[in-house]
């Protein structure tokens, strides 16, 4: 069917929303409003229960630092401290991505985390294997990413690193989803093209107050539960 007629999404829409009313025009299916039912084969999930034996029973977070754009880039030194702040709260960090510029990314990120152990898994993943690692992981953090929308898609928390993109279109959904921004807002030509103050939309959204939001959604609650335990 994809192959005879030609269809616009509803570009005001958001993106999972637009392609999903036009499927859903052909099949007998409608489109999630949130988590989507993977069915993931047995093989995906040993090879991630291999992977994450080191882990040795902690929380695991899967953090994202790359992007397909520039724009969309969280600075790496401010992942550097986000990364070490969430190894003093007890997490294991795993890096996610693919692509070289992703690799490049992670490396240089790790190069300033000074010795602390973050596992790295990209470029090692298939898709049924990073949707079954998320599975296993706490939360997610990272940029509007491809493997961002594929976390928040899976269930779990995600705390999405958000610049200028228009969260209408690109928020990630689920109930477990949450946009972070910075504090200073850019002027109105703040686009994937130009941005007169420099992105500072991005720079602004500091690695203290993302932990802050972390730990008001997931950590504080997680501690409150061992607390009643």
């Amino acid at each position: 069917m994809f192959y005879t007629d030609i269809r616009d999404p509803n570009y005001k829409n958001h993106r999972f929303k637009a392609f999903g009313e036009i499927v859903s025009e052909y099949v007998d299916e409608v489109a999630p409003s949130s988590s989507l039912p993977y069915r993931i084969g047995a093989s995906a999930g040993e090879t991630i229960e291999k992977l994450v034996t080191a882990a040795a029973g902690k929380n695991l977070v899967a953090v994202h630092p790359g992007a397909s754009v520039s724009y969309k880039l969280w600075p790496g030194e401010y992942f550097a401290e986000l990364v070490t702040l969430l190894h003093e709260a007890g997490l294991q960090v795993v890096w996610v991505g693919a692509g070289e510029n992703d690799a490049e990314i992670i490396d240089a990120v790790t190069a300033q985390l000074g010795g602390i152990e973050v596992f790295n898994f990209c470029n090692r993943l298939s898709f049924a294997e990073l949707a079954e690692l998320y599975r296993r992981c706490r939360f997610f953090v990272g940029g509007d990413s491809g493997p961002m929308h594929l976390a928040a898609s899976t269930g779990i928390p995600v705390f999405a690193l958000f610049g200028p993109s228009d969260e209408a279109i690109w928020a990630p959904l689920g109930e477990n989803s949450y946009m972070v921004r910075g504090s200073e807002a850019c002027g109105e030509d703040c686009d994937t093209f130009r941005c007169s103050f420099n992105y500072r939309c991005m720079a602004s959204l500091r690695p203290q107050s993302v932990m802050a939001v972390i730990n008001d959604k997931i950590l504080g609650h997680d501690t409150a539960q061992a607390a009643e335990d």
